[in-house]
């Protein structure tokens, strides 16, 4: 269950990395990221929570999508067994992991 909501809260979050791009409204963001799941750029969200569930000890509370000069990756944020706010970035195409740090 808790997957389910975190799943529906990243699609939600999803979009808002080209936002500013696209002029005609959330039409042309949607088929961005349409384009870029197809071609390999952007990793399915069901896919990415099964990876991340694989290598993280904890529960993810948040995934933005972020488009960034060095390309697409998500921001990801869980709660670490202890209870501490980790932020991870995870590049959208592989789910490699690049970097963390701990949060409040």
């Amino acid at each position: 269950m808790t997957a389910l909501v975190f799943a529906l809260a990243a699609t939600i979050a999803v979009p808002t990395a080209f936002a500013e791009e696209g002029k005609g409204g959330d039409g042309d963001n949607h088929e961005k990221l349409d384009a870029a799941r197809r071609q390999g750029k952007i990793m399915p969200i069901e896919l990415l929570l099964k990876l991340l569930n694989e290598k993280l000890k904890g529960e993810i509370v948040e995934i933005e999508l972020d488009d960034e000069n060095d390309g697409l990756y998500y921001e990801v944020y869980y709660l670490n067994s202890e209870g501490r706010r980790i932020e991870i970035y995870v590049d959208a195409a592989t789910g490699e992991i690049l970097k963390g740090k701990a949060g409040d």
